[in-house]
C-alpha cells in the first residue's frame, strides 16, 4: 500500500513542472486538469491545478441512472463536455453528449445524442484535435472489441466512419489525447497483457507502439482510466496500479513508459482545460 503525502506530491509536481518549463518555455498557468467521477447518483467535478497541486470541487450535477461515464473533453467554445453511454435495453442512440458548462461555471447546459452509429455501438473516447473534426473511438456499448474510428460533425454530432483496418480487432483502445506538437496518443491493451501507449497517425493510417506502461519496475496490469497531454507537452496517466480503490495522477515518460506518482486525484476521467 502506498501513502500519498500532500507535501511530497506538491514537491514532485513542482520539480517536474520546473524541468518542463525549462524545455518548453510555456507558461504553466494553464496546466489545469478537470476530472469527473460518478458517486452514486451524483456527477462530481474536481479540478487540479498542477502548479499548486490543489484539488478543488467546482460543482456537482445529478447523474441519471442506466448510464456509464465514458469520456470528458473540452470543446472549442471552452465548454466542458462528457460522453455518456446509455446501458438501457433497446436503445437506438447510446452515445450521448452532455455539456456541463465552462471551467468557471459548472451547470447542466445541454444534452445531445450522437447520430450515425449502430444501435449497439457507443463512444469510448473522444478528442477535439487542434485541426480537423472531432474524432472518436467506437465500440460495442459494453466497451468491448472490435474498435473503430469515426469523425464527428461538431454541430450535429453525426458520426462518419473512418477507414481504420490497422486497429487490432482483438485489442481494447481508449483515452485519446493530443500533445501540442500535434501527436495523437491513445492506450491499448489485450487480454492478459499490459497497457501500451500508442501513437495514432490519421494521415498515414497507422498506429505505432511507443512504450509499455510500468510503475515501480512492474508492468501496469490493470487498465489506466485516462490519458491527458498538457499544454507543455507532458503526458499524464490517471490510474490505480496499487489497487487502492481510487485513482492517482502519474507523469508518463514516453520513451520508457515509466509512470511517476504525483498525487491522489480521485476522478474517473480527466482533460486539460483553458
Amino acid at each position: 500500500m502506498h501513502t500519498l503525502i500532500g507535501s511530497r506530491s506538491a514537491c514532485a509536481i513542482a520539480v517536474l513542472l520546473a524541468s518542463m518549463i525549462g524545455h518548453s518555455g510555456i507558461a504553466l498557468a494553464s496546466e489545469v486538469l478537470y476530472g469527473v467521477k460518478v458517486v452514486g447518483g451524483t456527477l462530481v467535478v474536481r479540478s487540479l491545478d498542477l502548479t499548486s497541486a490543489l484539488v478543488e470541487q467546482p460543482g456537482n450535477l445529478v447523474q441519471p441512472g442506466n448510464e456509464r461515464l465514458s469520456a470528458i473533453f473540452q470543446n472549442q467554445d471552452r465548454s466542458i463536455n462528457i460522453v455518456r453511454t446509455s446501458t438501457k435495453r433497446e436503445m437506438n442512440h447510446r452515445a450521448l453528449i452532455r455539456n456541463i458548462g465552462i471551467p468557471d461555471l459548472i451547470t447542466d447546459a445541454s444534452n445531445k445524442q450522437v447520430n450515425g452509429l449502430a444501435a449497439t455501438d457507443s463512444i469510448s473516447s473522444l478528442l477535439i484535435p487542434r485541426s480537423g473534426p472531432p474524432i472518436a473511438l467506437i465500440a460495442h456499448y459494453t466497451d468491448t472489441p472490435p474498435f473503430s474510428l469515426v469523425a464527428l460533425d461538431p454541430q450535429s454530432w453525426k458520426a462518419t466512419a473512418l477507414h481504420s483496418p490497422w486497429l487490432d480487432p482483438n485489442a481494447r483502445y481508449g483515452h485519446l489525447t493530443q500533445c501540442p506538437d500535434g501527436t495523437i496518443y491513445a492506450s491499448t491493451r489485450q487480454i492478459e497483457e499490459g497497457v501500451h501507449v500508442i501513437q495514432i497517425s490519421l494521415n498515414e493510417a497507422r498506429t505505432q507502439e511507443v512504450s509499455e506502461l510500468n510503475v515501480d519496475g512492474r508492468l501496469v496490469r490493470n487498465d489506466v482510466s485516462d490519458l491527458a497531454c498538457s499544454p507543455s507537452g507532458q503526458l499524464y496517466a490517471l490510474a490505480d496500479p496499487y489497487y487502492s480503490g481510487s485513482n492517482s495522477l502519474f507523469a508518463v515518460k514516453l520513451s520508457t513508459g515509466t509512470m511517476t506518482l504525483l498525487q491522489k486525484y480521485d476522478v474517473d476521467r480527466m482533460v486539460f482545460v483553458h
